[in-house]
């Protein structure tokens, strides 16, 4: 049996709710707490894998949470003119990222529902702090607004046990592998 741990990016709204994202099959839900909330993931993972007979994807190994924060300059627009507002305001973005089992690195940037691949880990920063100036860049104020009001969100694991064999596929290991070939790998 083979370990597959999924993060789970959960934000406390208040006292009774919690909203939840989980990485991988990118699914959400809104709970009480966060057992039950873990519980129900959990479940449909299970479900999800006696289906289709393979776990949902996730390639990251050993997932981190970094909360950036970007500083941008929400810019109102209409048909003909812009109007910069005339001091910048910081985004705080929550940030899943961790090394690949093949190699390499990732990371998910769950509000924004994209990931980034990059080889070395002194890439991270740089990469994730350009792509989410451009990103914000092109944000409308009141995006901006809403992703300043999110409360600070925190990162737990959500573990299932699958059948070694049912990891292979077709004779092709399911989960994204990536394998350099070294004749077209620049050294």
């Amino acid at each position: 049996m083979e370990k597959i741990d999924y993060p789970l990016l959960y934000y406390p709204l208040r006292a009774n709710a919690i909203l939840g994202i989980l990485i991988g099959p990118h699914w959400e839900s809104v709970q009480p707490d966060l057992p039950t909330m873990k519980s129900i993931f959990k479940e449909n993972l299970l479900k999800e894998y006696r289906k289709i007979h393979r776990p949902c994807p996730q390639d990251i190994i050993h997932p981190a949470l970094k909360i950036f924060e970007i500083s941008t300059q929400p810019i109102f627009k209409n048909k003909t003119n812009s109007y910069p507002l005339s001091q910048n305001i910081t985004v705080p973005v929550p940030v899943i990222y961790g090394e690949l089992e093949e190699g390499g690195f990732q990371c998910f940037i769950p509000l924004l529902n994209s990931h980034i691949n990059y080889l070395e880990a002194s890439q991270f920063k740089p990469i994730v702090t350009s792509h989410l100036q451009n990103h914000l860049a092109q944000s409308t104020p009141e995006r901006l607004f809403e992703l300043i009001r999110h409360p600070t969100p925190q990162m737990d694991l959500i573990s299932i046990r699958v059948k070694e064999k049912e990891l292979n596929f077709g004779g092709w290991k399911y989960a994204r592998r990536l394998v350099a070939l070294e004749r077209f790998a620049v050294q």
